[in-house]
């Protein structure tokens, strides 16, 4: 999210390059993330989960404004679930008392849209996912930045197989080592659009 903050600065930004990003809100990471941790729950178990986080994300969204009872009642009725404890909506009633500092900064957060952040920068940029990327929704990232303008920006996609969030891919009984031709992808992207020491000299 920080990447197309800096690029729309002054016009000192040339080109980024983006591993496990992209214009997706903290909200929708957040949301993968968290439901990552309950992925031997039943669907039940998972559908009751994913309302109670999208009613903690609209409250906090509000400012605490909006789905306060709702919040409350959700976390006296689940608080002792061992999913509830596992998408961390908080050990104690999120609406019982002042925000800390970190939860004012989080709902600050999860308003901002990322997608905007990206529709408004035009730069080239190169973004690189894990297929199996167990932090980030990669998925919902490609299909976006895809449907957002590769073909209308000088936007390229490479997406590793069997990687995860920092691009190692583990191997059974092996050390994890990083996704091959990694490091050769930045490398030739660059070359096409970064001139090289000499030529600026």
């Amino acid at each position: 999210w920080t990447a197309p903050m800096a690029a729309q600065i002054g016009g000192r930004v040339a080109f980024m390059i983006v591993s496990s990003g992209g214009p997706i809100s903290v909200r929708d990471q957040e949301r993968h993330a968290r439901m990552l941790r309950i992925t031997n729950a039943n669907e039940e178990t998972r559908a009751l989960a994913a309302s109670v986080l999208d009613v903690y994300f609209q409250y906090l969204a509000s400012g605490g404004a909006e789905r306060v009872e709702q919040v409350s009642a959700n976390w006296t009725r689940y608080n002792q679930e061992p999913w509830y404890a596992a998408i961390r909506v908080g050990t104690g009633d999120p609406t019982a008392a002042p925000w800390p500092a970190w939860r004012v900064q989080f709902a600050d957060d999860i308003r901002m849209d990322a997608r905007a952040l990206y529709e408004r920068t035009d730069v080239p940029t190169l973004f690189l996912f894990g297929a199996s990327d167990e932090l980030f929704p990669a998925v919902q990232a490609i299909e976006t930045v895809r449907a957002m303008g590769v073909t209308k920006r000088d936007w390229s996609v490479q997406v590793f197989d069997g990687a995860n969030h920092n691009f190692y891919v583990p191997r059974p009984g092996e050390p994890m080592r990083l996704a091959p031709s990694y490091f050769d992808t930045i490398r030739e992207w660059m070359a096409t659009r970064v001139p090289v020491a000499s030529e600026r000299h």
